[in-house]
């Protein structure tokens, strides 16, 4: 569990706004979307893609506002007591 708290506070050290991680998301996205090979994805294919953006973003929002204070209570002294 450690490396994954690790990992966690290490994305948001990388990524510290969450609409920098959004924004990248999307240009991810986007660009998916107009490859070439995006032409083989059904309607309901893409459909899922835009679905998955949009919970993704919903988490990214929600992490944004919850993990920070987690970190800083595991990190006290308290807890390591």
């Amino acid at each position: 569990m450690s490396q994954s708290i690790e990992n966690i506070k290490q994305f948001m050290d990388w990524y510290p706004e969450v609409a920098e991680v959004k924004s990248t998301m999307w240009n991810l996205l986007e660009t998916a979307m107009a490859s070439p090979n995006a032409d083989a994805w059904s309607a309901n294919d893409r459909s899922n893609m835009m679905s998955f953006y949009s919970r993704m973003t919903e988490f990214m929002d929600a992490a944004y506002i919850i993990v920070p204070p987690l970190l800083q209570m595991l990190h006290s002294p308290e807890v390591n007591e």
